[in-house]
């Protein structure tokens, strides 16, 4: 019954191509960044989420978070690449 109040998914291709979509607020999660390189998901999910408020939480809370969770779905790949 629990809902997030803010999800990131980050895939990466071999070409270094990159796409983050959040989730947490709207009927359905929303792509923040589609970009040739990994360089500024955390800017791309806290620009997706800079209007994002409700009754759970703030837009500066989802916000703050979603460029948290993407730093960190960035450097899990990172290290996994380098496993």
């Amino acid at each position: 019954m629990d809902q997030p109040i803010v999800c990131t998914a980050l895939a990466r291709w071999p070409s270094g191509r990159t796409r983050l979509a959040l989730g947490g607020t709207g009927a359905t999660p929303i792509l923040a960044m589609d970009g040739p390189e990994s360089e500024g998901v955390q800017t791309a999910a806290q620009s997706a989420y800079a209007q994002a408020g409700d009754e759970w939480a703030s837009a500066e809370y989802r916000r703050d978070i979603a460029g948290v969770l993407a730093q960190r779905c960035l450097a899990s790949l990172d290290q996994g690449a380098l496993d």
